[in-house]
Protein backbone atom coordinates (compact mmCIF):
# COMPACT_ATOMS: atom_id res chain seq x y z
CA UNK A 1 0.00 0.00 0.00
CA UNK A 2 1.40 3.37 -0.99
CA UNK A 3 1.90 5.84 1.81
CA UNK A 4 1.03 9.53 1.28
CA UNK A 5 3.91 11.95 0.87
CA UNK A 6 5.25 13.01 4.24
CA UNK A 7 3.75 10.00 6.02
CA UNK A 8 6.88 9.15 7.96
CA UNK A 9 7.38 12.76 8.99
CA UNK A 10 3.78 12.95 10.22
CA UNK A 11 4.21 9.74 12.23
CA UNK A 12 7.38 11.07 13.83
CA UNK A 13 5.77 14.42 14.66
CA UNK A 14 2.66 12.78 16.11
CA UNK A 15 4.85 10.68 18.36
CA UNK A 16 6.94 13.64 19.40
CA UNK A 17 6.81 14.85 23.00
CA UNK A 18 6.34 18.40 21.69
CA UNK A 19 2.57 17.84 21.56
CA UNK A 20 -0.21 16.82 19.19
CA UNK A 21 0.23 17.11 15.45
CA UNK A 22 -2.17 17.00 12.53
CA UNK A 23 -1.96 14.24 9.94
CA UNK A 24 0.82 16.09 8.10
CA UNK A 25 2.95 16.65 11.18
CA UNK A 26 2.08 20.29 11.74
CA UNK A 27 1.77 21.21 15.42
CA UNK A 28 -1.77 21.54 16.78
CA UNK A 29 -3.09 23.04 19.97
CA UNK A 30 -4.47 20.48 22.40
CA UNK A 31 -8.26 20.45 22.43
CA UNK A 32 -9.87 21.41 25.72
CA UNK A 33 -12.72 19.47 27.32
CA UNK A 34 -15.05 22.37 26.52
CA UNK A 35 -13.85 22.36 22.91
CA UNK A 36 -14.53 18.62 22.60
CA UNK A 37 -17.98 19.07 24.10
CA UNK A 38 -18.82 21.90 21.66
CA UNK A 39 -17.54 19.86 18.71
CA UNK A 40 -19.57 16.83 19.83
CA UNK A 41 -22.73 18.93 20.05
CA UNK A 42 -22.15 20.26 16.51
CA UNK A 43 -21.73 16.69 15.23
CA UNK A 44 -24.90 15.55 17.04
CA UNK A 45 -26.87 18.50 15.61
CA UNK A 46 -25.67 17.68 12.09
CA UNK A 47 -26.58 14.02 12.50
CA UNK A 48 -29.99 14.95 13.88
CA UNK A 49 -30.58 17.27 10.91
CA UNK A 50 -29.71 14.50 8.41
CA UNK A 51 -31.47 11.67 10.30
CA UNK A 52 -34.31 13.26 12.29
CA UNK A 53 -36.19 9.99 12.88
CA UNK A 54 -33.21 8.00 14.15
CA UNK A 55 -33.91 6.11 17.35
CA UNK A 56 -32.51 3.23 19.30
CA UNK A 57 -33.73 -0.14 18.03
CA UNK A 58 -33.98 -1.68 21.49
CA UNK A 59 -37.46 -1.90 23.03
CA UNK A 60 -37.73 -0.49 26.56
CA UNK A 61 -40.25 1.32 28.78
CA UNK A 62 -38.11 2.45 31.70
CA UNK A 63 -34.53 3.51 32.43
CA UNK A 64 -33.86 0.10 34.03
CA UNK A 65 -35.14 -1.73 30.95
CA UNK A 66 -32.93 0.46 28.75
CA UNK A 67 -29.88 -0.30 30.88
CA UNK A 68 -30.55 -4.04 30.85
CA UNK A 69 -31.25 -4.10 27.10
CA UNK A 70 -28.05 -2.20 26.28
CA UNK A 71 -26.03 -4.47 28.59
CA UNK A 72 -27.44 -7.50 26.76
CA UNK A 73 -26.77 -6.01 23.32
CA UNK A 74 -22.99 -6.49 23.58
CA UNK A 75 -22.01 -9.29 21.17
CA UNK A 76 -25.70 -9.73 20.29
CA UNK A 77 -28.10 -8.20 17.80
CA UNK A 78 -30.75 -5.72 18.87
CA UNK A 79 -33.32 -8.00 17.24
CA UNK A 80 -32.25 -10.91 19.49
CA UNK A 81 -32.29 -8.68 22.57
CA UNK A 82 -35.84 -7.57 21.71
CA UNK A 83 -36.88 -11.24 21.53
CA UNK A 84 -35.55 -12.15 24.98
CA UNK A 85 -36.30 -9.03 27.00
CA UNK A 86 -40.13 -9.15 27.27
CA UNK A 87 -40.05 -12.28 29.45
CA UNK A 88 -37.02 -11.01 31.38
CA UNK A 89 -38.63 -7.62 32.06
CA UNK A 90 -41.89 -9.26 33.14
CA UNK A 91 -40.10 -11.52 35.65
CA UNK A 92 -37.58 -8.90 36.89
CA UNK A 93 -39.23 -5.45 36.84
CA UNK A 94 -37.01 -3.74 39.45
CA UNK A 95 -33.32 -3.41 40.30
CA UNK A 96 -34.07 -5.23 43.54
CA UNK A 97 -35.43 -8.19 41.57
CA UNK A 98 -32.14 -8.49 39.67
CA UNK A 99 -30.19 -8.13 42.92
CA UNK A 100 -32.24 -10.85 44.63
CA UNK A 101 -31.99 -13.29 41.72
CA UNK A 102 -29.27 -15.87 41.39
CA UNK A 103 -27.29 -15.61 38.17
CA UNK A 104 -28.39 -19.15 37.31
CA UNK A 105 -32.02 -17.98 37.45
CA UNK A 106 -31.32 -15.19 34.94
CA UNK A 107 -29.41 -17.39 32.49
CA UNK A 108 -32.38 -19.18 30.86
CA UNK A 109 -33.95 -15.83 29.96
CA UNK A 110 -30.83 -14.60 28.15
CA UNK A 111 -29.21 -17.87 27.01
CA UNK A 112 -29.63 -17.01 23.33
CA UNK A 113 -27.56 -13.84 23.80
CA UNK A 114 -23.81 -14.20 23.57
CA UNK A 115 -21.77 -14.41 26.77
CA UNK A 116 -24.96 -15.04 28.75
CA UNK A 117 -23.26 -16.34 31.91
CA UNK A 118 -21.16 -13.20 32.30
CA UNK A 119 -24.17 -11.05 31.45
CA UNK A 120 -26.30 -12.83 34.08
CA UNK A 121 -23.64 -12.20 36.74
CA UNK A 122 -23.36 -8.56 35.66
CA UNK A 123 -27.13 -8.03 35.68
CA UNK A 124 -27.31 -9.32 39.24
CA UNK A 125 -24.32 -7.22 40.36
CA UNK A 126 -25.60 -4.10 38.59
CA UNK A 127 -29.01 -4.57 40.23
CA UNK A 128 -27.29 -4.82 43.62
CA UNK A 129 -25.22 -1.69 42.92
CA UNK A 130 -28.34 0.23 41.89
CA UNK A 131 -30.05 -0.78 45.14
CA UNK A 132 -27.01 -0.03 47.31
CA UNK A 133 -25.72 3.17 45.73
CA UNK A 134 -28.57 4.73 43.75
CA UNK A 135 -31.78 3.93 45.66
CA UNK A 136 -32.74 1.47 42.88
CA UNK A 137 -32.74 4.26 40.28
CA UNK A 138 -30.65 4.20 37.10
CA UNK A 139 -28.24 7.16 37.18
CA UNK A 140 -28.04 9.41 34.14
CA UNK A 141 -24.46 10.60 34.55
CA UNK A 142 -22.05 8.65 32.41
CA UNK A 143 -19.45 8.35 35.19
CA UNK A 144 -22.05 6.87 37.57
CA UNK A 145 -23.17 4.40 34.91
CA UNK A 146 -19.59 3.34 34.16
CA UNK A 147 -19.14 2.50 37.84
CA UNK A 148 -21.86 -0.17 37.60
CA UNK A 149 -20.73 -3.79 37.09
CA UNK A 150 -20.92 -4.84 33.44
CA UNK A 151 -21.30 -1.28 32.15
CA UNK A 152 -18.48 0.01 29.99
CA UNK A 153 -17.98 3.32 28.22
CA UNK A 154 -20.18 2.48 25.24
CA UNK A 155 -23.09 1.15 27.32
CA UNK A 156 -22.83 4.14 29.66
CA UNK A 157 -22.81 6.53 26.70
CA UNK A 158 -25.86 4.97 25.06
CA UNK A 159 -27.86 4.90 28.29
CA UNK A 160 -26.83 8.40 29.38
CA UNK A 161 -27.62 9.86 25.97
CA UNK A 162 -31.10 8.31 25.87
CA UNK A 163 -31.93 9.31 29.45
CA UNK A 164 -31.01 12.94 28.85
CA UNK A 165 -27.73 12.77 30.74
CA UNK A 166 -24.28 13.64 29.47
CA UNK A 167 -23.99 14.20 25.71
CA UNK A 168 -22.30 11.19 24.18
CA UNK A 169 -21.42 9.75 20.81
CA UNK A 170 -20.92 6.03 21.44
CA UNK A 171 -19.63 3.96 18.53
Amino acid sequence: MARPEGYHLARAAAASPAGPADRYGAPMAAETALGRKKRALVVLERLDAHMPGAKIELDYRSPLELLVAVMLSAQCTDKRVNLVTPALFARYPTAGDYAAARAEELEPFIASCGLFRNKARNLKAAGQALVDRHRSEVPVRRADLEALPGVGRKTAGVVSMHLGGDPAFPV
